[in-house]
């Protein structure tokens, strides 16, 4: 059992005792997909889900499958795990996830009881945030239900998305065999029709139901009863003990037809407010052969939950961290040895040398953070938790133990970690309270290989014995990706631009050293070359 009372069963015989480069503790639990470990390695504690032998074996499937975890790489939001790794290649394809050490919504309402007004709001906003990440990439979840939610103490966390549609791909949905649980299905879905997005606001509204209630909408029984009343009658719900204002959407999220439904996009700016005009709308659309039409997500948030704040201080841990949006590029500009020297899209090349104006004074902005000194290459992680109009981004100023500035970040989206090679004791202001800044001593050194997802900003750094090999896993809407590698002193080692299609590309950093990637515009998988 983890620490939260999360089940943790021991391995059994013939279960692996690694995958990749994780090491598994025990298993979380077992499904119509496969078995899933909790597992330690290089990301911490993972979530590994361990796909079925028989699925393995069908070509059609694995097809699939590999298109439903490019799309999930892209998936954005603080409200679902994030896809640290995976194997797609394997005899029996796997995939890693953050693991949330948290229950999930049906074992907390079994133990607590259901939830508060104050809980279904934050629920019923936390949820509609996922799906709108989720639906902005294409995909449907088609598995919407209570044990596919982790309650946190910062609100709901999506798992499984995007995993159902490579099922439906392998026909594991035909002669009545429904991945997941039929309580949870919209009625379009149990009578075979077209399933959308709508499918998954369908089993929204039901969450909510359950949540306030303590009981499934459409009762228990058999899968065929239960099938039976989802195609056929009306949810069974006391509407007195939903919070008031979820009682409109969820009735509204309830209804038979699938185009009379809000979408997420509705959703959101019902419970959270005006959706962020980056979002590609409408979020509905059926995903069929190829699911990445569409920008990758982005991440949507609501209020930062204490004692998150903008001023981090040196040390503390980083928060749960949003997916990256795509952001603008940008220029960020430091002054380093008297030189200025230009940073496309925000990498940190250098962070002091000459006095900035000459004027010493600190810029305007929010509270001043601690100080934080680094005496070996270091990272800075910018968290923007900006809430309903965020036209700017965050914009981070640092300056030296002096106040003098000595570099600026700005237009900056999502969460992104930068490399900073230079060494000193600095603290920062930042535009807005809901940017959290995060430094981390140490600039990663992380074993190869390992994944990660476009626009999150420089990779951590990783010993390059050789030539490395980049798998372009994920252009977006783009035809091409530049990659630069660096040396962790700032020193750029090589370059080259990756084209859809063509497959990995190869860098070279000339002589064994530790290097890392500045900010990668694809998500990308690193591995050593040959």
């Amino acid at each position: 059992m983890t620490e939260t009372g999360v089940p943790l069963q021991e391995r059994r015989p013939g279960d692996p005792e690694m995958l990749g480069r994780h090491r598994i503790l025990g298993r979380l639990g077992a499904g119509g997909m496969g078995v899933v470990y909790l597992a330690e390695g290089p990301f911490g504690q993972v979530a590994i889900k361990l796909i079925r032998e028989d699925l393995a074996d069908d070509p059609d499937f694995r097809r699939r499958f590999q298109r439903e975890v490019q799309a999930c790489f892209r998936v954005g939001g603080t409200r679902t795990v994030r896809l640290v790794d995976f194997e797609l290649a394997a005899a029996r394809p796997w995939l890693a996830t953050e693991f949330v050490d948290a229950l999930n919504l049906a074992e907390h309402v079994r133990e607590h009881g259901p939830l508060s007004a104050d809980e279904q709001l934050l629920l019923g906003a936390g949820l509609a945030e996922a799906l709108l990440s989720i639906h902005a990439t294409g995909l449907i979840h088609r598995d919407f239900k209570p044990s596919n939610v982790l309650w946190t103490a910062h609100g709901p966390k999506v798992i499984d998305f995007g995993i159902a549609a490579a099922a439906d791909a392998a026909g594991l949905t035909s002669t009545g065999h429904f991945v997941g649980t039929p309580g949870w299905h919209s009625p379009e879905q149990v009578s075979g029709q077209e399933v959308t997005g709508a499918a998954d606001i369908f089993a929204w509204g039901g969450l909510l139901c359950y949540a306030a209630t303590g009981k499934a909408p459409f009762g228990t029984g058999t899968p065929e009863v239960v099938l039976h009343r989802v195609a056929a009658a009306e949810p069974i719900v006391d509407r007195e003990l939903l919070a008031p204002a979820l009682r409109e959407p969820v009735a509204g999220a309830m209804a038979r037809d699938p185009a009379a439904r809000p979408t997420a996009a509705d959703l959101y700016a019902a419970l959270i407010g005006p959706v962020p005009s980056d979002v590609n709308l409408p979020v509905t659309r059926v995903l069929v052969s190829k699911p990445g039409d569409t920008p990758p997500s982005t991440p949507v948030a609501v209020t930062p939950t204490p004692p998150w704040s903008a001023t981090v201080a040196a040390g503390q841990g980083a928060p749960e961290a949003p997916r990256p949006r795509r952001s603008r590029k940008l220029i960020a500009t430091f002054v380093v040895g008297g030189v200025l020297l230009l940073a496309a899209a925000g990498t940190i090349v250098g962070l002091v040398a000459t006095r900035g104006n000459g004027d010493g004074g600190t810029p305007a902005s929010v509270d001043t953070s601690a100080d934080f000194t680094a005496d070996a290459p270091w990272r800075i992680t910018i968290d923007d938790q900006i809430n309903g109009n965020d036209a700017e981004g965050c914009a981070v100023t640092v300056l030296d133990g002096d106040g003098v500035e000595r570099g600026k970040l700005d237009g900056i989206y999502g969460r992104k970690t930068y490399q900073v090679s230079v060494t000193g004791a600095f603290h920062w202001t930042v535009n807005n309270d809901a940017c959290v800044v995060t430094p981390e001593k140490g600039a990663g050194d992380v074993p190869l290989p390992f994944a990660q997802q476009a626009y999150e900003g420089d990779t951590p750094s990783f010993q390059a014995q050789g030539a490395i090999s980049v798998d372009p896993i994920d252009f977006g809407d783009a035809d091409s990706c530049d990659l630069t590698l660096r040396a962790v002193d700032g020193r750029t080692l090589d370059f080259t631009t990756a084209h859809k299609g063509d497959g990995p590309v190869t860098l070279d950093p000339g002589a064994p050293t530790e290097v890392y990637l500045s900010e990668p515009g694809c998500g990308i998988k690193i591995s050593a070359a040959g």
